[in-house]
């Protein structure tokens, strides 16, 4: 999983945060968060759900590599 940042008013992005770090910045109004998750681990899922409070079936379908409408 790899965590980029950018702040308003700042000119680059950052990189180098855990999922750990998540909450925090989430909680900041005007900071845009992007995690991006290639083959997630059974702890990246788990960010999804606890973190960003994912349904399960939206996860699920995250996860599938072919997705068919339910």
């Amino acid at each position: 999983m790899e965590i980029f940042v950018h702040r308003a008013g700042a000119e680059s992005v950052e990189e180098g945060f855990s999922a750990d770090d998540l909450p925090k910045l989430l909680a900041e109004p005007e900071t845009l968060v992007w995690v991006d998750m290639e083959a997630p681990t059974a702890e990246d899922v788990k960010v999804l759900s606890h973190v960003f409070r994912f349904h399960a079936l939206t996860i699920e379908d995250a996860e599938m590599t072919r997705n068919h409408p339910k």
